[in-house]
C-alpha cells in the first residue's frame, strides 16, 4: 500500500483505474471527462493526484509508463502525457 510505484505486492490488476483525464475540466465528456465542471480541476497532473491520495490516506499505485485509451495526440507531441493513476 502507499504510493508511488510501490505496489507492496498488491494485486493492482482489480484496483479502480483514476485518468487526469476523468476530472479535467479542460476536456469535454467526448474527450474523457467523466465528473461535473464544477468538480473538475484544469490539468491535473498524477503526481498532484497522487498527493492527494497520499493526504487522504488512500492506496494507490501511479504508473507513469501509462496512457489514457482515448489520448490521440502521438506521446512525442503531448506536452504533458496523460498518465495513469490507479487507486484502491
Amino acid at each position: 500500500m502507499g504510493g508511488g510505484n510501490d505496489d507492496g505486492g498488491l494485486d493492482v490488476k482489480r484496483w479502480n483505474t483514476l485518468y487526469p483525464n476523468y476530472i479535467n475540466s479542460k476536456k469535454t465528456v467526448q474527450e474523457g471527462r467523466r465528473i461535473g465542471l464544477a468538480n473538475c480541476v484544469e490539468h491535473p497532473h498524477p503526481a498532484e493526484m497522487a498527493k492527494v491520495c497520499e493526504f487522504l490516506k488512500i492506496p494507490h499505485v501511479l504508473e507513469m509508463d501509462k496512457a489514457y485509451p482515448r489520448a490521440l495526440k502521438v506521446w512525442s507531441d503531448s506536452p504533458m502525457p496523460e498518465e495513469l493513476l490507479v487507486l484502491f
